[in-house]
């Protein structure tokens, strides 16, 4: 038994003393693998063939069909005839020069022309939605320094309307820090192959999140038929490079709609990154802040089992007000805000992002608690994985943080009123 608890511990210590070590030699050092791992990026990016629908082809394809050309000789021909035929004589109910069917075949031609009419102003909106929507993003370099985020936009499946067997003419959208890109569209199809790539300019901050809708051109509304979101926060740099998203919305669930992605974050300004964010964000506390240890910053991302680039700001001791107050640290770093507290075994852990904060509220003292607190509100439908650790929630829909007992209010307020300024807003 004592062999087995010293060679637990040894095993255990030696394995915390290399992440350690790890990391300062990262700061300090530049990592060999890194140009490995552009090399590999490189390669793969090089590897997808991007097949770009020449104008020609999207005019066939929409106007090169029986029903409009038969649509359009039939106009043709009724034309010329109004230009031949001689004016006739007015009579019956024909009044003030309107010149009605003398029979019922007259009738019948008029509908026909009726139908071919809306047939042709179907089919000719299609097409001007499609000309005007047939470039995309694929291939605009990034540009600035920081971090670039590059998206490979591989493939398609199972992308279907739940209850109608129609394939789409779709299109992606991906959306991160309010920077849009737009892909090319592909028509009649569930299962599209698109081989493009999208490159994000320079962000100064780690995104939190990527959302990828999925739209069909045809629909005039902006509303998209199938939806997902990208976590950065939850899922390692390395499982991005190849992945499969699964996708919400009006897309049927039995065929099991998904995106093939391949995703790249990357810091082109190297470690002082940490050290260039700290000082930005001391000269807007008013504060400086030193950058945490490497074994405090390694025990925050255990805790919260958060990525390698992710790092500490500050933590304070308060207490978590719900049914009854729970003692705790509250802890911030550029993309969260986190609590955890451990009273007798009973562990309570909780984070969100600071891109879902909407405001933030200073409750006065009262007579129990004698310095103000902290109330932190997030964006409607936000923070659902943090929901246990919400006072309330409001008409709205919005959960409500709410903080207190802080040993030092007056810092606590500083820092997180100028990180929801300076990250949000």
């Amino acid at each position: 038994m004592m062999k087995g608890m010293i060679e637990s511990g040894a095993k255990q210590g030696m394995s915390e003393g290399y992440a350690q070590f790890s990391e300062v030699l990262s700061q300090r050092f530049k990592v060999a693998e890194l140009d490995d791992a552009n090399s590999n990026k490189a390669k793969i990016l090089a590897s997808l063939q991007a097949h770009k629908e020449p104008s020609w082809r999207l005019i066939v394809r929409f106007l090169g069909n029986f029903t409009f050309i038969f649509s359009v000789i039939i106009g043709i021909y009724v034309i010329v005839h109004l230009h031949l035929s001689r004016p006739k004589v007015m009579n019956g109910l024909e009044y003030f020069g309107i010149d009605l069917p003398d029979s019922i075949g007259e009738v019948v031609v008029c509908a026909v022309l009726i139908l071919q009419g809306q047939t042709i102003l179907k089919v000719i909106k299609r097409f001007l939605n499609a000309w005007r929507q047939r470039g995309s993003d694929h291939g605009v370099k990034a540009h600035g320094d920081g971090w670039l985020l590059t998206v490979a936009l591989i493939e398609g499946t199972g992308i279907l309307s739940a209850g109608s067997s129609q394939p789409f003419d779709l299109y992606a959208v991906f959306t991160c820090n309010t920077k849009r890109k737009t892909s090319s569209i592909k028509f009649h199809t569930s299962d599209p192959k698109w081989n493009e790539i999208f490159e994000f300019d320079a962000m100064d901050d780690p995104p939190s999140r990527m959302d990828v809708a999925i739209h069909d051109s045809n629909q005039l509304d902006e509303a998209p038929i199938g939806h997902a979101e990208v976590n950065f926060l939850k899922s390692n740099l390395s499982d991005l490079m190849d992945i499969w998203v699964p996708l919400d919305g009006q897309c049927d669930p039995a065929s099991n709609p998904k995106l093939h992605l391949r995703i790249f974050l990357n810091n082109s300004r190297g470690t002082e990154v940490v050290l260039n964010y700290l000082a930005k964000m001391g000269n807007e506390v008013g504060k400086k802040i030193n950058l945490r240890s490497a074994q405090t910053n390694l025990a925050f991302r255990k805790l919260f089992n958060l990525p390698p680039e992710e790092f500490l700001i500050d933590d304070f001791t308060c207490h978590l007000k719900r049914k009854m107050p729970l003692q705790g640290r509250v802890f911030f770093s550029p993309r969260i805000i986190g609590f955890y507290s451990n009273i007798f075994g009973h562990k309570t852990k909780f984070f969100f992002l600071w891109e879902d904060v909407d405001d933030i509220q200073v409750i006065p003292p009262t007579l129990s608690i004698g310095s103000p607190s902290l109330m932190v509100i997030l964006r409607k439908d936000r923070g659902s994985e943090a929901k246990h650790g919400a006072k309330a929630t409001d008409h709205h829909g919005r959960l409500k943080f709410h903080f207190q007992s802080f040993v030092s209010f007056n810092d606590a307020h500083r820092y997180l009123s100028h990180l929801f300024v300076f990250e949000v807003q």
